[in-house]
């Protein structure tokens, strides 16, 4: 009796694409893990949140990557280990990469890195403090209506 190795994993579409993980494929992406990452960004609003801490002054006609998705750009690349910018010139056409951030793999490509550079060195003093506040509102989302006894901080000394 043969047996059927093939398994096929659905994830949420994306777009009008349909998304799956085949173990079979001859051709593949070794950071097909970064889909998993795609599926904890689309159930957080913490990246919603923090795009909308940035000012973006960029000439509205000519946006092409909007904050948000060069977000996701950099949380999936992080997530996988690309810690630098530069990381994202050779990742822009990764098909996993795209899928995570967001967009349409084969149709859209990531930004590049001077676009994602651009976006980091924009960080201003209120955008930081606005982030942080979309840090705690997701803290606060994540009880979902459950409200704890007591939530303790740990403030660590810095290291010396």
């Amino acid at each position: 009796m043969s047996q059927n190795s093939e398994q096929i994993f659905s994830f949420t579409s994306a777009g009008r694409c349909e998304v799956e993980a085949v173990f079979d494929e001859p051709q593949v992406t070794s950071d097909a893990g970064v889909v998993l990452v795609r599926e904890v960004l689309e159930r957080s609003e913490l990246l919603r949140d923090m795009a909308a801490a940035v000012a973006d002054e960029r000439r509205t006609g000519s946006i092409r990557h909007p904050v948000l998705n060069i977000l996701k750009q950099r949380v999936a690349q992080i997530c996988c280990g690309y810690f630098k910018a530069d990381d994202g010139d050779r990742l822009r056409h990764d098909p996993a990469m795209v899928l995570a951030s967001g967009r349409t793999p084969g149709q859209d490509a990531l930004a590049s890195q001077p676009t994602v550079s651009r976006l980091e060195n924009r960080a201003t003093a209120r955008a930081l403090l606005r982030s942080g506040y979309a840090f705690v509102a997701d803290y606060v989302r994540s009880f979902r209506g459950r409200r704890p006894k007591m939530v303790m901080l740990a403030m660590d000394p810095p290291a010396k």
